[in-house]
């Protein structure tokens, strides 16, 4: 007498439909992992360009708040206004450079903020007078920026597109503010307002 013994497993199409049943749930897990790595580096990049941005606007308003009226000369030792500025360029003479221990120097320094190649930089030169292009300094940069436009606020209460404005008392006169319209293509249009010294 033959003992017939059932063997147990998969058959063939048992193993083809797992087989299918598996390879659409993972390309729906990949589609989905995929979605979620680009929305990710999306995020990152925008996170760093608001870090930029915060650490860019926190130099400004230190920069403008130690704004001083102290004129200064370029190379060609032609007397240069305190605080001039267009729509696109700022140059100021700053008080707040921070000193450190042990060291005797002038706490002043010639600060200016460039727009240019859709960027903003900062460029710091540690001499006032006779200061050359080459030796400044890039202390950050912002990019990614698509427009910029730098606004003076006279004393009248006047917003003036450049610095020193017509009648406004001269070279060493300051604005009483300073305006920056600023869109940026990540995080959108913005609009900062910085006090300056009386």
């Amino acid at each position: 007498m033959k003992v017939f013994v059932r063997q147990t497993g998969f058959t063939l199409i048992e193993m083809l439909m797992a087989l299918a049943v598996l390879s659409i749930v993972l390309a729906i897990g990949y589609g989905s992992l995929s979605q979620l790595l680009a929305q990710q580096i999306k995020l990152n990049s925008n996170h760093q360009q608001m870090r930029d941005l915060q650490v860019m606007t926190q130099l400004m308003e230190y920069d403008f708040a130690f704004a001083s009226r102290r004129r200064i000369r370029n190379e060609y030792s032609n007397r240069l206004a305190a605080f001039s500025g267009e729509p696109k360029q700022l140059r100021l003479t700053s008080n707040g450079r921070r000193m450190s221990k042990g060291i005797r120097q002038s706490r002043l320094q010639h600060i200016e903020y460039e727009f240019k190649n859709d960027s903003l930089r900062r460029l710091v030169w540690q001499e006032l007078d006779g200061f050359r292009k080459e030796d400044q300094t890039v202390s950050i940069s912002l990019v990614d920026i698509k427009s910029l436009k730098w606004q003076f606020l006279s004393p009248t209460g006047v917003w003036e597109n450049t610095w020193p404005a017509t009648g406004q008392g001269g070279n060493s006169s300051l604005p009483r503010a300073v305006q920056l319209n600023m869109e940026l293509s990540k995080v959108g249009p913005m609009q900062q307002i910085f006090l300056l010294p009386r």
